[in-house]
């Protein structure tokens, strides 16, 4: 039987609910909006099969991939859609050209992430775009074996721990499975981002479209963007936008600053490789220092093929569809630290969980992120002298 002595020791993948074969196990929302399995012990036959599929208790050895790359997709409007290089869609649709069936994370009508799944080209671009919260996995392992076990190509996309809990629930090895995961910073809950967004949204509005990683200007300099509907003053619907400049917008901010990340991200048990994927890809930042002449600042992907599985379904996506060079897994790890480290327990979580409750979120994440003002002035300092070096040396 689970039994979470910290909550550290849970990343919330839903392996063990999923698994149980009393259905004696429920995914409950925490105060902080973060899910834990609460199991109803008079229904538990202690078969132990929840233990057998966690992945805290059952961490992999680390890994180094077998090959690596830096990629770009050749379609440029699927590129300008994606967070970097475009590779995931290529490989949605090799997995539905071999009448595959796609899994991914989706926005819901109510802007929360979930897994689905799509077998068709038209529904794959739900799935594309970078979404900081974590997903809820609901029955979609068990939708996965399902379509294994018809003998259907499955492509399953998720966090490492997310992948980790898959494969530790199939239990056995599939050779029509290809796993993919992300290089991951870590996930906040859908508590803050609903918190987020009531907040920062008129009460008549509905959202129309959300990008945390809008590349419009560059993909090194993205925007945090929002299309919504408000009524104006003379009570007619009209569409506005938002966007937020890198480092401005306050859910991304705290993200970053780790002030609300799931506990078990402190503590990941799938870092250097050990979710037992079979592709991991990112954003190659840092390209421009590697390949120069690769990087055109339109986002570029980390391609790393972590088992013969992967690199069998990577050779057969047509190489006319996009542009690579091969990659030392050193070098993506030296600008891509999430790969190997997890996210560093900021002192100030416990602050942040106790204050946004009793005032706003917004004005305790701007509270808790702020520069002091010695910084302030330091940084302003280095761009005035940075605006006149380039002023002397441009004559």
């Amino acid at each position: 039987m689970i039994k979470l002595n910290h909550k550290k020791d849970c990343c919330g993948c839903f392996a063990c609910s999923t698994k149980c074969p009393q259905a004696c196990i429920e995914m409950q929302e925490d105060v902080e909006g973060f899910l834990y399995p609460q199991i109803n012990e008079q229904n538990c036959i202690h078969c132990s099969l929840c233990e057998k599929v966690c992945p805290v208790i059952n961490q992999r050895e680390e890994r180094e991939p077998l090959l690596s790359y830096a990629l770009k997709n050749k379609d440029e409007f699927i590129r300008s859609n994606s967070s970097s290089g475009g590779f995931f869609h290529l490989s949605a649709q090799q997995t539905i050209k071999n009448k595959g069936v796609v899994f991914g994370v989706k926005f819901n009508e109510e802007w929360e992430t979930l897994h689905d799944y799509t077998d068709s080209n038209d529904e794959i671009n739900k799935f594309l775009k970078s979404k900081y919260i974590q997903s809820r996995v609901n029955n979609n392992y068990a939708l996965a074996e399902s379509f294994l076990k018809e003998g259907k190509l499955v492509f399953f996309v998720g966090t490492p721990c997310q992948v980790s809990g898959l494969l530790l629930y199939l239990q056995k090895e599939y050779k029509n499975l290809i796993t993919m995961d992300f290089i991951c910073h870590g996930v906040p809950s859908s508590k803050i981002w609903k918190k987020y967004l009531e907040e920062i949204l008129p009460e008549d509005s509905n959202i129309l479209n959300i990008n945390f990683r809008n590349k419009s200007k560059s993909w090194k300099r993205y925007c945090f963007s929002m299309q919504y509907t408000s009524l104006n003053k003379k009570g007619e619907k009209e569409v506005k936008e938002r966007i937020d400049k890198p480092g401005k917008n306050l859910f991304m901010r705290g993200y970053l600053k780790d002030l609300y990340l799931r506990p078990s991200c402190y503590y990941c048990p799938t870092k250097s490789l050990k979710s037992k994927s079979d592709i991991t890809i990112g954003d190659f930042w840092g390209i421009e220092n590697i390949v120069p002449k690769f990087d055109d600042d339109k986002g570029c992907s980390a391609i790393m093929l972590n088992t013969e599985k992967g690199v069998e379904f990577f050779s057969g996506i047509p190489q006319d569809n996009y542009a690579y060079k091969p990659i030392s897994y050193k070098d993506i790890v030296r600008s891509n630290k999430s790969l190997i480290m997890s996210a560093e327990l900021s002192a100030k979580r416990d602050i942040f969980f106790k204050e946004y409750e009793q005032g706003t979120m917004i004005k305790t994440v701007k509270s808790l992120t702020s520069d002091p003002l010695h910084k302030k002035l330091e940084y302003e300092l280095y761009k005035l002298l940075k605006r006149t070096y380039q002023f002397i040396f441009s004559k």
